[in-house]
Parts: structure tokens; C-alpha cells; sequence
């Protein structure tokens, strides 16, 4: 496929030979790298600035409108949150597709330790991302073949972490108007901050900042989309509740000194207990949204949901310390020069031992449903490991 230099294309060759020169440090493939390439340049061949679109009559009104608003939640997350917005999302992209990226996630059969893949300038991350969902889905299937219980969704949005402008897409443009500023704050906090080598750090700490921000951002606006964004967190914070445990219970079976046979059917019996369990409470779990993921749930799905939703409680106990958002950002920072033991104890006190328990809210209270309690043997008779 050819692409033209000039114009709105200028920097397109720019862009090719700095992705390609990525390749040269990469642990992968030239053809996995060369569809990266390829679907940055579809991305940026795409864009179209925003104050053009918002200008034009031709411009459809409703999008108008959520290019107006990104313009508002933009404003504040760099006056307000100190995140570096610069010429990011100053441009608009139609991609023809719901989702912009592809992510593979694989776990062992009896393990809930996700495969990593080792990229330049990232370090290494428990997934894979493709811009085609076919690639993707190629993936997985030779990954099951090999084994693994694989995970394959798509993404929204994606951060270049600062190496180029990312325009706002299609793909999440019309989201609400909480959910387009977590999205959109999410990412920015990528572009403010990234531990090469620590996913779980670094998703976790965006979600963190996303969620706080999006928050911030309503509370002086829209009580009634705040309203409908704090119900929207609390229905999540139920199913990641319900995951937690499963994900507890599980590591149970793994951990035991037992043959891998008597693992297996113990795993059965742990996996049917809590997806009877959900379906018996929908409500204690997040609602009757996420009986399709509760379905498909695997060890590489609970690993992607552990990725997201950990360290927030430690976050938060940050935060609290901290004197605005600036030096919140230089906490976690600090935290990401610690060697990874160290930085692993340091997020452990934060959170006052259990970082996940916290985060979500789980308050122990007398109401609320315990899964585990109706499993016959669920934790397999060991320490977690």
C-alpha cells in the first residue's frame, strides 16, 4: 500500500521511520511490527482538525457538539489536572469500525499468570494489540492451540505515549459525557506518566486518574451524567468485586499440591459455583451488564481485569498526601524508580495490605453475598501463592 507525502500527510513519512526504527529493539516480528505501522499510518492518514469540522456547515450537529465538549473536558484536564494535552486529540479520525485496537490476552490452563510480550520504549505488557481483528483473532487461535485460555476485545482508544498526537476517534466520540472524560483522561495520564515494564501499575494508575478526573470534571457541571457515571463505577466496581474473588479462589486450586487432573475438575467446580453464584445476585455484581462477560470468563480475562482494576486504594492513599495533582504525579513516579519488590511492598502499605479489597469497595458488609461460602472446596486446602 502506498501513501502520499504532503499536505495533511506531511508527516506520515516521519512517522513510518520512526515505528519502523522500533522494530529494530523489538522481541516480535517484522510482520507484527509492519501491521503497526501500517495501522498508525490508516489512523493519522484519517485525522481532519477538529476546529475545521466544528467550523464547517457540512458538519454533522450532534458530532459537532461532542468535538465541543472533548474541547471543555480538554480544557480542564490540562488547568485542572495537570496532564499534558498539547496538540494531542486537536484532530478527528473516522475509522469505519467500532473498536481502533485488538488486544490479545493469554493465561495458562492452571495459572493466572498472564504471557507477556516485550516491546522498545514500553517494556513489557500482558498483551497484544493489533488495528485488525482477523490478526488478532489468529493469535488467539494459535495461542489456544498451544494451550492457553485466550482473551480477545477491542479497544476504544490507545495512547502513543506522547510520541505522537492522538486524535480522538470515532470509537468513543459519542460516549457519555463521563465516560468520554475518563477515556480521554485516562490516556492522558499515559502520556504523563509510564513505568516501562509495569502494566499493572500503569493501566491501574490511569483507570485512578480517569475516574477522579472524570469526577472532578462533572461535579461543577451535570449532577444528573455524574449521577449516571457514579452508577455506571459502582455497577463495575461489583463485577470486579465478584472477579476479584473468583480470581482469590482460583489461585487456590492453582497453588495446591495436587495432580493436574484433580486441579482441573476442582477449577470446573470453582468456575460453576461463581457463575451460579452472579447469576443468583446479578445485582450484588454489577447488574445483568455483564452476564455475557461472566459467561466467557477465563484465566486470561481475569487476568486483563486484574491489569485495570489494582492499586487504587494505593493511589488514593497517594493522592490524599499529596499537594495537587503535580505531586501526586512525582509520588507515583518515584514509586516506578523502586526496584519491582519494592515497589510491589510500597503499593502493599499503601493500601493497607489489600490494595484490591479497598479499591473496590468491598466493606465487608453483613448483606453483602460471599460466592466462596457456597463453594464445597473451592480454595483447594493452600496458601495462595
Amino acid at each position: 500500500m502506498q501513501y502520499t507525502v504532503g499536505n495533511r500527510h506531511g508527516n506520515l513519512l516521519r512517522v513510518t521511520m520512526l515505528l519502523l526504527s522500533l522494530t529494530l529493539g523489538g522481541c516480535s516480528t517484522i510482520s507484527y511490527y509492519g501491521q503497526a505501522v501500517r495501522g498508525q499510518i490508516e489512523v493519522m492518514s484519517a485525522r481532519v482538525p477538529v476546529q475545521r469540522l466544528i467550523e464547517a456547515e457540512s458538519t454533522d450537529a450532534q458530532l459537532r457538539g461532542r468535538l465541543e465538549r472533548t474541547a471543555q473536558i480538554l480544557t480542564f484536564a490540562e488547568s485542572n489536572l495537570a496532564l499534558p494535552v498539547g496538540r494531542r486529540y486537536a484532530r478527528y479520525a473516522d475509522l469505519g469500525r467500532d473498536d481502533v485496537v485488538y488486544n490479545v490476552v493469554a493465561a495458562p490452563e492452571l495459572s493466572l499468570t498472564p504471557r507477556k510480550w516485550c516491546y522498545p520504549v514500553v517494556g513489557c505488557v500482558p498483551y497484544r494489540g493489533y488495528f485488525r481483528e482477523e490478526a488478532a483473532e489468529r493469535l488467539a487461535a494459535q495461542l489456544a492451540g498451544e494451550g492457553f485460555e485466550v482473551s480477545v476485545s477491542g479497544a476504544a482508544a490507545y495512547s502513543t505515549l506522547g510520541w505522537f498526537s492522538d486524535p480522538l476517534l470515532n470509537t468513543f466520540i459519542h460516549y457519555p459525557d463521563g465516560h468520554l472524560a475518563n477515556l480521554l483522561i485516562h490516556e492522558l495520564a499515559h502520556a504523563r506518566l509510564w513505568i516501562p515494564g509495569d502494566a499493572r501499575l500503569n493501566e491501574s494508575f490511569a483507570s485512578f486518574v480517569g475516574r477522579r478526573g472524570a469526577d472532578a470534571w462533572l461535579a461543577s457541571r451535570d449532577a444528573e451524567a455524574r449521577r449516571r457515571f457514579h452508577d455506571d463505577l459502582a455497577a463495575r466496581a461489583g463485577f470486579e468485586r465478584w472477579a476479584r474473588r473468583l480470581r482469590e479462589a482460583l489461585r487456590g486450586v492453582y497453588a495446591a499440591k495436587l495432580p493436574a487432573s484433580e486441579k482441573r475438575m476442582r477449577k470446573v467446580e470453582v468456575l460453576e459455583t461463581y457463575r451460579l453464584c452472579y447469576q443468583a445476585n446479578p445485582e450484588a455484581f454489577g447488574g445483568r451488564r455483564y452476564t455475557q462477560a461472566v459467561a466467557e470468563i477465563n484465566n486470561a480475562r481475569l487476568a486483563l481485569i486484574s491489569t485495570y482494576s489494582s492499586h487504587a486504594a494505593a493511589f488514593a492513599a497517594l493522592f490524599a498526601e499529596a499537594q495537587g495533582w503535580a505531586e501526586f504525579y512525582d509520588a507515583v513516579n518515584a514509586l516506578g524508580e523502586l526496584p519491582s519488590k519494592a515497589r510491589r511492598a510500597r503499593l502493599a502499605a499503601l493500601a493497607s495490605g489489600d490494595d484490591e479489597v479497598a479499591a473496590e469497595g468491598d466493606d465487608g458488609r453483613a448483606g453483602e453475598v460471599q460466592c466462596e461460602a457456597l463453594a464445597g472446596h473451592a480454595g483447594g486446602g493452600e496458601t495462595p501463592g
